[in-house]
């Protein structure tokens, strides 16, 4: 792009395409970022609902030893 630029005479005109070709590339690029963003706040709301998930198959592990041990204690 810059041999472009060094090589056009008409300084305005390149600048004009330079400009609308950042355009058109952001324009594309928004939607692209914006779902890449959704994806990866969706894989982190899965991800928590799996830590939360796991801490609550643990913690219900950990009462039920808590109870056999507390059985064992009272025979």
């Amino acid at each position: 792009m810059s041999v472009f630029l060094k090589n056009n005479s008409g300084g305005s005109n390149a600048q004009m395409v330079l400009e609308e070709w950042l355009e058109e590339r952001c324009r594309i690029r928004e939607p692209v970022e914006e779902a890449r963003l959704q994806a990866n706040g969706e894989r982190e709301a899965q991800r928590e609902r799996e830590i939360i998930r796991h801490r609550r198959i643990l913690r219900e592990i950990d009462e039920f030893y808590e109870a056999q041990d507390s059985d064992k204690e009272l025979d």
